[in-house]
């Protein structure tokens, strides 16, 4: 009796013990060295960014404009030794009077993307469903991204934007532009 009892507090331990560890590597896997997580629960949203990007979050809300709440997440960076390389994201939240005629607007102003030879397409993420427009520029020694995606929330209670710029040159690696793209593809919606 005695034996079996230590046996089934082994096991246990051993079960804990691989839990904590799976736990931890599985963290530790979710943000690259030398990147950070925001999450921001009122607005329902989370995203990872470089750690030497600046971050910049505001909100307010006017009761006598079409948009009665807005909250604006900025993170960004421009090379001080490479002028003209720079990226930023922008995350907004915006509650509208008419959900539906601000998300229509935001359409309106992505369809406009396809006017300077840009693409335009459905997207999903977290089970929102949005439109996304992209344009890219290259040349020989800049290149430029322009993305601007956009979501309807949960229960037609607001909507996001999102948008990311960036320009670079080979003098950088392009770095802001993969940069960018790597903040917009890891943010969720956690609401």
């Amino acid at each position: 009796m005695r034996i079996s009892r230590l046996k089934i507090l082994g096991v246990i331990i051993v079960i804990f013990i691989i839990s904590i560890s799976l736990f931890y590597l599985k963290k530790s896997k979710s943000i690259d060295e030398g990147w950070r997580a925001y999450v921001n629960e009122e607005y329902g949203f989370k995203l990872d960014y470089p750690s030497d990007w600046a971050v910049e979050e505001k909100s307010e809300e006017n009761p006598e404009s079409p948009v009665l709440k807005t909250f604006h997440f900025d993170v960004g960076r421009t090379h001080t030794n490479l002028p003209g390389n720079s990226g930023q994201v922008s995350v907004l939240y915006w509650e509208c009077e008419n959900n539906n005629s601000c998300f229509n607007q935001q359409i309106l102003l992505i369809t406009g993307m396809k006017d300077r030879q840009g693409n335009i397409e459905k997207v999903k993420k977290n089970g929102l469903k949005g439109l996304k427009g992209f344009w890219f520029s290259s040349g020989e020694v800049t290149k430029s991204i322009d993305t601007r995606e956009v979501y309807m929330a949960k229960e037609n209670k607001g909507i996001y934007i999102i948008i990311g710029t960036a320009q670079d040159s080979s003098n950088s690696n392009y770095q802001y532009i993969e940069k960018v793209k790597k903040i917009i593809s890891s943010l969720k919606f956690v609401n």
